[in-house]
């Protein structure tokens, strides 16, 4: 009744009840219903997207090789550097059981001296979990040789990408008959494919390699709201790189976009 005074004469008991289980099914939204439709003070500032009970449930090693083995298709998603600064290259393979997700990055050597987050890519770099190139950008000739090594294990359906930086390497791929096709990154193409993996996350549905950078990528998630409750991933700071975490949700669109069946018809009894 604080929060409003009209409630039940021009806001209804339904509609908080609505609100209410809406916050609770994603876990992300539950700051703005405080904050919102409750008019309560919170001392969180921002929304985190993913806290760290749900990341230590979904991250596990993916093993591409046995995933191949099996012949399952899968999908691709790309996120470059407009300068010099990480470049995410995403595969998900669907299965009747997970869906798991596994990223590979790409760092200009120059970004070890210059970058804010230097201390970090030297120690990921060491421990074998990017690729550094020559040079003050990506050498893209990495992406596109892991791209097509991929494309050799699995029958990839679709290969989705930020148009922002990427029209020499997605015009190398379209000329040699890979199946690319533009992401936009615009809040209303976000909102569907995050609040997807958010539920599948929640539902046990999903496994992400436990790569260290997709892990700081997942941390530093900040769920961002406009008025008819579209959801985009942004970061809080440049420094806190989320590469990877669009490039996941990328690859859920290119999914989730499609239409999918099982061959089977079900009965129902009435």
């Amino acid at each position: 009744i604080k929060a409003q005074p009209h409630l039940g004469v021009t806001t209804t008991y339904d509609y908080y009840r609505n609100e209410y289980l809406k916050a609770k099914t994603l876990p992300s939204t539950w700051n703005n219903f405080l904050v919102k439709v409750l008019d309560m003070w919170t001392s969180n500032g921002t929304d985190q997207w993913l806290n760290e009970k749900y990341i230590a449930e979904v991250t596990d090693k993916v093993d591409v090789d046995e995933l191949a083995k099996q012949g399952y298709q899968g999908y691709l998603s790309f996120d470059i550097a407009s300068v010099s600064d990480l470049t995410c290259l995403c595969l998900m393979i669907p299965t009747e059981e997970k869906i798991y997700y596994k990223c590979w990055y790409y760092l200009p050597s120059s970004a070890l001296e210059e970058s804010a987050n230097r201390e970090l890519y030297k120690d990921w770099s060491r421990r074998g979990y990017l690729t550094v190139t020559q040079g003050n950008v990506t050498d893209l000739d990495y992406l596109e040789k892991d791209i097509k090594n991929i494309c050799s294990k699995f029958q990839i359906v679709k290969i989705c990408y930020d148009q922002w930086c990427s029209s020499a390497i997605v015009t190398k791929l379209y000329e040699q008959g890979f199946p690319v096709k533009p992401f936009s990154q615009s809040m209303a193409s976000m909102s569907a494919p995050t609040k997807q993996l958010e539920i599948d996350i929640k539902s046990n549905k999903v496994v992400i390699d436990n790569n260290p950078i997709t892990l700081f990528c997942l941390r530093n998630g900040i769920a961002k709201y406009d008025d008819n409750e579209n959801i985009k991933i942004v970061k809080e700071t440049n420094e806190n790189k989320i590469d990877g975490l669009i490039s996941i949700i990328m690859c859920c669109g290119g999914y989730y976009s499609d239409t999918h069946y099982d061959n089977t018809v079900t009965f129902l009894e009435y």
